[in-house]
């Protein structure tokens, strides 16, 4: 009997699929979803831009010990652009944009419905940090945060 995936995979797989729908031809201002990745920390310039989805960790929000447990699943959302001295920060802003939209379009309370199907209670835009272009560099980032909250039997 094999074992069915965890909810925070089910999580990530929602979001993998949602990202892979970024592409100019479908009104976003970027083809980044041409290029999406779990846990990847190399990428080599012509796979740019990219997005690379990141399990942050997962927290239990109940006191210890529980079998049916609160979880708080936290999400870094990469996004990965070519760039250079004149262009620092205005890619990385579209693909910023495109992200959001990806995951949040014709929801206006941040629930997707997706998610919904999973039993989600919550998921929301948590900020985000940008690394701008270095010196010399042909490429910079910014890490996007979510966060999903959610039920899990650990006895199941």
């Amino acid at each position: 009997m094999s074992q069915e995936q965890s909810i925070a995979e089910r999580i990530l797989c929602v979001i993998e699929k949602r990202l892979r729908r970024i592409r100019e031809v479908d009104d976003f201002n970027t083809d980044a979803g041409l290029n999406v990745f779990r846990s990847r920390r190399t990428l080599a310039l012509e796979e740019l831009p990219a997005l690379v989805i990141w399990d942050a960790g997962e927290n239990p929000t109940e006191p210890l010990p529980c079998a049916d447990c609160d979880q708080e699943l936290s999400i870094n959302i990469e996004a990965h652009a070519p760039c250079n001295q004149d262009e620092t920060g205005m890619v990385l802003e579209q693909i910023k944009a495109d992200v959001k939209h990806a995951l949040f379009h014709g929801n206006p309370n941040g629930a997707i419905e997706d998610f919904k199907k999973l039993k989600i209670a919550a998921f929301g835009y948590r900020g985000c940090v940008t690394f701008p272009r270095e010196e010399g560099a042909n490429s910079e980032s910014i890490t996007l945060r979510f966060l999903a909250k959610y039920k899990e039997n650990l006895a199941a």
